[in-house]
């Protein structure tokens, strides 16, 4: 498909998906493939296979603007005009109509008078721009849309028309009610302080988790070819996220528990220090020229303190025990978790230990 432009302006023609995922205190909860380039219409068709695969439709999506649309707005309401759930996106104007210069702007027709009763616009001129005729248009991606043409009773000797219009003749407006009316919902939920707040969170909520992906974990890129593939292929890093998350949480709760339990021996520090070097892909090539190292992080587990041990089979194979949530008997692989230097992450049938780390 058509990429973005890259620092040279120069938009090329290369293989490549358009990644969505849905996620929700970072934990993927949701992906799909898409051989589209752009958001918008990607929106609907993941929406739709992400409610259909949730026991639960999600009262709010949040998303970003490029997934504003007037379709995608509908979408969102409904056929029936029974709210399937509350997009909170931002339209592609919305930051801009915040600022002073937009404000102030005469050619903006959000800044103009409007005459409900006579449905007519007063211009900057005190002139009236009255409704002359309905059109029908098709945007880019096809939809089509309803537009009421508005013109200008004169322009000739104003003289504010150069910075209103560049037409020779009246000023004309092309005006989308269904779409204004999303527009306007939109930013009435936007600058509600409780929705406000819950939009901020989404940067923090699903760029780190493609932050983490491809940054972290060193994914830049798919290694198959086919939709069918890749869409595995992003299944397994979407679940090998996730594992990797609950993890880290279990592994700080238990952390806290401990702490509390036995207080903050001193004995115990350099573990705590050791246990953070695990994942580390220099540290991991350390471990496996120093074999003995590992037997200790096994003693360590077994005297009931690390509820994390690696064991390194060979160059090629990472075995990962995780103990007391229920992932012993599930069977992947992937090609990014431990750097270049370990190549696979599996995770397979392994008589672990009893203690609950819950």
């Amino acid at each position: 498909m058509r990429m973005k432009d890259d620092h040279m302006k120069n938009g090329q023609l290369k293989a490549g998906y358009n990644v969505q995922i849905a996620t929700q205190n970072q934990f993927i909860v949701g992906y799909g493939l898409y051989q589209r380039p752009g958001d918008t219409r990607c929106f609907q068709p993941f929406m739709e296979k992400l409610m259909a695969s949730l026991p639960t439709v999600p009262k709010q999506v949040v998303a970003d603007a490029g997934y504003a649309s007037e379709e995608n707005y509908l979408f969102a309401i409904g056929e029936e005009k029974e709210p399937r759930f509350e997009l909170l996106a931002p339209y592609n104007t919305y930051l801009k109509e915040q600022t002073r210069k937009y404000k102030k702007d005469i050619s903006k027709v959000q800044n103009w008078t409007y005459l409900e009763e006579d449905d007519i616009f007063i211009c900057p001129n005190n002139r009236k721009v009255a409704f002359k005729r309905y059109s029908k248009r098709k945007n880019s991606i096809g939809y089509l849309q309803d537009f009421k043409i508005y013109e200008c009773e004169d322009c000739s000797d104003c003289p504010m028309k150069s910075l209103c219009t560049k037409a020779k003749g009246n000023r004309q407006v092309h005006w989308n009610p269904t779409y204004e009316e999303m527009k306007a919902k939109a930013k009435t939920a936007l600058n509600d302080e409780q929705k406000a707040a819950i939009y901020a969170k989404r940067k923090v909520d699903v760029e780190s988790v493609f932050g983490n992906i491809k940054g972290n974990l060193s994914f830049n890129r798919f290694l198959l070819r086919g939709l069918e593939k890749v869409q595995t292929e992003l299944g397994i890093v979407a679940m090998a996220h996730n594992l990797l998350k609950l993890a880290g949480f279990r592994l700080a709760n238990f952390r806290i528990k401990e702490k509390e339990r036995i207080g903050k021996p001193k004995t115990f520090s350099f573990i705590r220090s050791f246990l953070g070097l695990f994942g580390q892909p220099l540290f991991l090539n350390y471990l496996y020229n120093h074999r003995k190292t590992c037997t200790v992080a096994q003693c360590l587990h077994e005297n009931g303190y690390l509820n994390l041990t690696y064991i390194f089979l060979t160059k090629e194979t990472t075995l990962l025990i995780r103990n007391g949530v229920g992932l012993a008997s599930l069977v992947f692989s992937t090609t990014f978790l431990c750097g270049s230097s370990y190549k696979t992450f599996i995770i397979h049938n392994y008589e672990t230990f009893n203690q609950s780390i819950i």
